[in-house]
């Protein structure tokens, strides 16, 4: 008996573009049975038997790794959300992880410094503008517009 309804076919049909299927077909043929098929929710006692058993201690396992899961999330979303500004006299700066510092460029002066920049690069062009600004500066958004 099986809940498996594409067995009850396999018989029937000689040939399947799985060669897998096929070889599994040919050994199984060496073998005298019969496939019964029965809906699934009508062999209670045979699905249980093939499901996974778990124990109380399986369970609390789940539950725990579900909980610390959880709790990693909440405090990877609080770190995101943790000031990363240093001010060093008149300027602000951008703390990475790494410890390491760019300095946030203002809305007002990043047209100016990425023209300035790229007349610094001898007009190497936008990547090697973009590269060089991203090295030196943060400001959200990962894109840079570009002034025309």
């Amino acid at each position: 008996m099986t809940d498996h309804k594409a067995l009850t076919d396999i018989r029937c049909n000689p040939y399947f573009e799985n060669n897998r299927i096929n070889r599994w077909i040919e050994k199984i043929q060496e073998f005298d049975f019969t496939i019964e098929y029965v809906k699934g929710e009508l062999m209670m006692d045979v699905d249980a038997l093939s499901r996974e058993f778990e124990s109380e201690e399986d369970k609390e396992k789940i539950k725990f790794e579900e909980l610390k899961r959880k709790e990693l999330t909440e405090k990877q979303r609080q770190g995101k959300n943790k000031k990363r500004t240093v001010e060093l006299g008149s300027k602000k700066f951008w703390e990475f992880s790494s410890r390491e510092r760019r300095e946030i460029l203002g809305h007002d002066k990043r047209k100016e410094e990425i023209l300035r920049v790229h007349e610094e690069l001898d007009h190497r062009g936008v990547k090697g503008t973009y590269y060089d600004l991203k090295q030196r500066y943060y400001w959200s958004g990962k894109r840079i517009k570009y002034p025309r």
